[in-house]
């Protein structure tokens, strides 16, 4: 993971013992929060109360916690199955559900 230091130590019997900084840890917890979140709604929602998921508050949701944003669709964002057009506002995917 680019930017995570892990230190590693040989114990008395030779096995290492590595451990990531504190502040690296914190760092990737925050990021799993809002994937946390959106999960539990999904199970939650979809499979323990009435068995169905509302796309659109999944949607916004998702805004909410940060793992979309709306943007203005440009030129690239245009292909021959698009039902949107140069300037509408659609939503892509944050950093954190970027593929990579």
């Amino acid at each position: 993971m680019e930017g995570v230091t892990i230190v590693c130590l040989k114990d008395k019997n030779e096995h290492y013992l590595c451990q990531y900084q504190a502040e690296q840890i914190k760092q990737l917890q925050a990021k799993l929060k809002p994937l946390q979140e959106f999960t539990r709604k999904i199970i939650k929602e979809g499979c323990w109360e009435n068995c169905e998921v509302d796309g659109g508050d999944l949607q916004d949701m998702a805004e909410k916690i940060g793992l979309i944003k709306s943007v203005e669709a440009t030129e690239d964002d245009i292909d021959e199955d698009s039902d949107f057009e140069v300037g509408d506002i659609i939503f892509k995917f944050t950093d954190i559900l970027k593929e990579n």
